[in-house]
């Protein structure tokens, strides 16, 4: 059987596919599938994943005001596994596991009806408020909804998203603020994400 030797002064540099190794690494079309170890991929995909809502509804009766959702907030436990570590909640204050690059999201339903006869909501935003570690929250992303009917019951919703970069877990927090006009109710449930967060890490900060 034939074999072949390399030569005593190494491989010619025209023996090497240019157009691969010029940089001295491999591309990853010439790597095979299962050579791929768990260590090797250790960084890839998704670490943290997980989701928030609120459980019960609330009524702020106070017109032209902003109102944090402090309140009947609980992680989901319908059919739901997160993706390593859990935020931490403290009167709606959310707490990041981990440095990162996240992705924040906010969906809020509302109701004209604040009770059997008022139905006077016309206008709200929903909020996400993020603290930089300057013990100040700043609105970071916002979305307006509302409705004009004042005679028939109505619902609607709202939904916004940021990304947010954390660099300090101990002084970086995120909360969701609800701006209105006249009296504003927002809609919870125990079972299903009826307003809600969802907060997704992208990659290292």
């Amino acid at each position: 059987m034939s074999k072949t030797t390399i030569p005593t002064g190494g491989i010619a540099n025209d023996a090497i596919d240019s157009q691969h190794y010029t940089d001295g690494s491999i591309d990853t079309a010439h790597i095979g599938d299962n050579q791929v170890t768990a260590a090797k991929a250790t960084g890839l995909g998704i670490s943290v994943a997980d989701q928030w809502r609120v459980n019960t509804g609330a009524t702020f009766t106070s017109g032209n005001n902003n109102d944090d959702i402090t309140a009947n907030w609980e992680r989901n436990d319908q059919d739901f596994a997160g993706i390593g570590s859990a935020l931490t909640e403290s009167s709606g204050v959310f707490t990041f596991p981990s440095t990162g690059i996240y992705l924040v999201q906010a969906e809020f339903s509302f109701t004209n009806r604040e009770s059997s006869t008022n139905r006077s909501i016309n206008s709200c935003g929903l909020r996400i408020q993020f603290d930089s570690g300057d013990d100040t929250f700043t609105t970071r992303a916002e979305q307006r909804t509302g409705s004009n009917n004042t005679g028939a019951e109505a619902e609607f919703n709202a939904s916004c998203q940021a990304i947010i970069d954390v660099t300090d877990v101990s002084n970086q927090f995120f909360k969701i603020n609800v701006e209105h006009v006249n009296n504003m109710k927002f809609l919870g449930d125990t079972n299903l994400q009826k307003s809600g967060i969802t907060v997704i890490r992208l990659g290292d900060t």
